[in-house]
């Protein structure tokens, strides 16, 4: 959404959006993490949609040293 402010903050006018983003509306927000950012630029967006309910995936590799030196 976008809005015209004053120079002291204040909205002028009705807010308008600006573009959509399918699922965006579904997605709950919290401010400690949010699921977008702003490009330096500040033109453009990026958004994270798809978030899983499944723990983050490791491999762990044990003794990764001595294989490494094997490997020569």
């Amino acid at each position: 959404m976008a809005v015209t402010v004053d120079e002291l903050g204040n909205p002028l006018g009705k807010d308008q959006a600006l573009f959509q983003v399918p699922g965006f509306e579904d997605l709950h927000v919290n401010v400690e993490q949010p699921l977008y950012d702003v490009m330096p630029d500040g033109k453009q967006f990026v958004y994270l949609l798809a978030q899983s309910s499944l723990p983050p995936h490791f491999n762990i590799v044990i003794n990764w040293f001595d294989e490494l030196k094997s490997k020569k």
